[in-house]
């Protein structure tokens, strides 16, 4: 079995759906994240840095829930409401 867990901002992953991601991963299931966001740029403008810190920390988090694999769209924190849905529908 594969699944793809969808999840807008680094961390929503784990706190809407880590349970699940680590019982399916257990069972051999394939696992893959996609974070639509970079997690950040409007609470922190201008720190690229908290970025990064981010996408570490969301890689650990995939490790330790067993998922296969992990990918961001890179679309700006908090504006997913301003991207038109076939931008999105593109990056999934």
């Amino acid at each position: 079995m594969k699944v793809l867990v969808i999840a807008p901002h680094p961390d929503d992953e784990v706190l809407g759906a880590g349970g699940a991601i680590a019982k399916w991963a257990s069972q051999g299931w394939e696992v893959h994240i996609h974070v639509l966001t970079e997690g950040s740029s409007s609470q922190y403008p201008g720190q690229p840095e908290i970025v990064m810190r981010k996408r570490e920390e969301a890689r650990r988090a995939a490790a330790v829930l067993g998922a296969k694999g992990l990918s961001f769209a890179d679309f700006p924190d908090m504006q997913l409401d301003r991207i038109p849905h076939v931008d999105l529908n593109r990056a999934i």
